[in-house]
């Protein structure tokens, strides 16, 4: 296996990085097709330029993480997808393919109010897509969005459960930072580590229950939350220490209690599978059933590192 994560420095290095932190930079490589999610996996690993499966761009690295295992950054990286608008550039999620169209999972913030919304993929392709009307997630952050690509195969999210990992649990984030580098005029993508900090005992506003200490920047909203498996346990939406707004109220109009606040202002969110998994699902016969009955009596809580 080549080795993923040469000792280089990022092109972009005006903005520190704190420890945990991934960048790949992108640049253009042939365009190939793929199949399912795992021989995409293999295939991005192992096979050769040759080989008719998709491949990543070329990636410049830096890393100031604890060993984290390429394959892990080569799944998250094969999954996400940059959403570009015509206000914002954001983060999503590939999560399903039916022949010729793709699904890709996002933050209802990413794209509300955009008139013309690009998906870039792994291969550097860019697509235009538009959003599902016949999904509704209600007043949770989520769209669904589509595209086409014709004979063109991307690897696709597997899901596993969020609201039932242990606080402490290892946890990494993946998107495509808006605000990495002024100077840079692209958006590298952005791997990060971190641990669950919080399981709220109900919903925040827009569906966030999932707290975690990744590092979050703007930009990686709509990007997936991970586990050591590289299956999606949740979408990342709220970065910790917001500059406005406080979406720190539960969807029935109750507020947490107020020694919580350092713990929630702290924290990155996310939306958890299991809500995700309420309103749409990809494969109901592969995936976990969603966990509605869970309901812990109080939030499981641990404080978080200094890194956020």
């Amino acid at each position: 296996m080549e080795d993923f994560i040469p000792d280089r420095q990022p092109q972009s290095p005006d903005l520190p990085l704190p420890k945990g932190a991934l960048t790949l930079e992108p640049e253009s490589l042939p365009r190939k097709s793929h199949w399912r999610f795992w021989v995409g996996i293999l295939a991005l690993v192992m096979l050769p330029s040759s080989g008719a499966i998709a491949q990543p761009f070329p990636q410049e690295v830096h890393s100031r993480a604890q060993a984290v295992s390429p394959v892990l950054i080569r799944q998250a990286q094969a999954i996400s997808v940059k959403v570009i608008t015509d206000e914002q550039v954001g983060s999503g999620i590939l999560v399903r393919c039916r022949e010729a169209t793709y699904e890709v999972l996002t933050n209802a913030h990413v794209v509300r109010g955009s008139r013309s919304i690009t998906l870039q993929t792994l291969d550097g392709r860019l697509h235009g897509a538009r959003l599902n009307p016949q999904i509704n997630f209600g007043q949770k952050d989520l769209a669904l969005l589509s595209f086409q690509a014709p004979q063109i195969y991307y690897p696709v999210a597997k899901f596993a459960q969020g609201l039932h990992l242990p606080v402490g649990t290892p946890v990494f984030a993946a998107g495509f930072p808006a605000d990495y580098s002024a100077a840079s005029a692209h958006h590298p993508f952005f791997f990060s580590e971190g641990r669950v900090s919080a399981i709220m005992p109900q919903s925040l506003t827009g569906g966030y229950q999932l707290g975690y200490t990744n590092l979050i920047l703007k930009g990686m909203s709509g990007g997936p939350l991970l586990n050591q498996r590289g299956e999606v346990v949740a979408i990342h939406g709220i970065h910790a220490e917001p500059l406005w707004g406080d979406p720190y109220e539960y969807e029935d109009g109750s507020a947490p209690a107020t020694a919580m606040r350092p713990l929630l202002s702290n924290s990155s969110w996310a939306i958890p599978t299991e809500t995700i998994l309420r309103y749409w699902s990809p494969d109901p016969h592969r995936l976990p059933k969603p966990a509605a009955a869970y309901s812990p009596a109080r939030p499981a809580v641990k404080t978080p590192s200094s890194g956020l």
